[in-house]
């Protein structure tokens, strides 16, 4: 694909004009050329980029749950507010090139605040049992996050970090100092990112990020033995 990409430029930007059928010379456009940047932006820059169906490109099925995440492309940004000071960031800054994974919970219509909802029972999950990738995958000693990197997005925006479990604003480093950067809400301007992203607000999800910036999985809130096993096939406690 990109070396058709690259032969069609080619012919775009070639000097030497062309004749038709009729023996016509034919020239291509400025506008010619700015239909195809248009066209394929995205693709020359490598932000849509897709990789087919693998071990590391799984639950197609549920791509319905977030419709503006496409599985194997890259994390498409949007905006969201930080709980902790009211800042407005982009969530795909938050996708370092520093090796690890990325889980962006999405909450549902449900207060994370309820222990018994959806987004409250995959942080338990996610932060106390032994099938959890990142407490099974996680060197003894090291930052909670340090293999996977866990995010969540809320609809509901009169949070405070406070109220929210540990494992969201966890105790890092040398000197034990919290980290604020883990807890979102979805902005009050609109569109905010469950619109933009096309993010079902009754069920939500939670996107799987590869450390390429790629999307690996979309899965249900409560799909805690798929996010398991998806981790399983390849990773070594």
């Amino acid at each position: 694909m990109l070396i058709n990409a690259d032969r069609e430029m080619s012919a775009l930007v070639a000097t030497r004009p062309t004749a038709n059928k009729e023996g016509t010379v034919v020239k291509k456009s400025t506008a010619d050329i700015e239909a195809f940047i248009a066209r394929q932006n995205g693709f020359i820059a490598g932000t849509s980029i897709g990789y087919d169906e693998s071990y590391l490109c799984t639950g197609h099925e549920h791509q319905g749950l977030a419709t503006g995440f496409h599985i194997g492309e890259r994390f498409h940004s949007a905006v969201a507010t930080r709980v902790a000071d009211g800042r407005p960031l982009h969530l795909g800054h938050l996708n370092k090139a520093d090796g690890r994974w990325r889980i962006f919970i999405f909450g549902s219509q449900q207060s994370p605040l309820n222990s018994t909802s959806d987004s409250r029972r995959l942080i338990d999950f996610l932060s106390r049992s032994n099938s959890s990738p990142v407490i099974k995958y996680t060197h003894p000693g090291a930052d909670i996050d340090s293999v996977i990197d866990v995010y969540a997005i809320f609809q509901q925006q009169d949070l405070s970090i406070e109220q929210l479990p540990d494992y969201l604003w966890p105790a890092k480093g040398k000197y034990g100092l919290r980290d604020y950067e883990k807890v979102f809400h979805a902005d009050s301007n609109s569109p905010d990112i469950f619109a933009q992203r096309g993010i079902d607000r009754s069920k939500g999800c939670m996107v799987v990020v590869r450390p390429d910036q790629h999307i690996a999985t979309i899965l249900p809130l409560d799909a805690n033995a798929e996010l398991a096993a998806f981790f399983d096939r390849f990773m070594l406690s």
